[in-house]
């Protein structure tokens, strides 16, 4: 059982409303193509400082297969949808059942795995995480 403050009630309430009222926030994409994404990443102009260059989403897009990706308060079936077309392994976490149910129905249309996981992540603790 997650332990959470009045404020965490109200928001995981508020996007679970969002949710069953379908905002546009909460809706999986189900109509993405892997080679419309990259086409799009190509085209993107780049940042106007060369420093920011590692941090622009064009570079972050185009080097993602193959590689780890959590995904933090970002459920709904949308951005772990683009990652996952582009080869990434996705973990997703939410603090919302249904936000997390957007990830799954995108995850069995496109055909690819994912973990969800309900948590809020104003109270994750990683202190005893990683690679041993």
């Amino acid at each position: 059982m997650i332990e959470q403050d009045s404020n965490t009630d109200r928001n995981k309430d508020w996007w679970e409303k969002m949710v069953k009222e379908g905002c546009g926030f909460t809706r999986p994409w189900l109509n993405l193509e892997k080679n419309e994404i990259q086409q799009y990443i190509h085209n993107l102009q780049g940042p106007p400082n060369e420093q920011l260059g590692t941090m622009f989403p064009a570079n972050i897009l185009s080097n993602v297969d193959g590689k780890d990706v959590l995904c933090l308060a970002s459920g709904g079936g949308q951005q772990s949808a683009v990652f996952s077309l582009l080869g990434a392994q996705e973990t997703v976490v939410d603090i919302t059942m249904g936000q997390l149910e957007g990830d799954r129905i995108a995850a069995k249309h496109y055909g690819y795995e994912i973990t969800t996981m309900r948590a809020d992540i104003c109270a994750l603790d990683f202190r005893h995480c990683g690679k041993e």
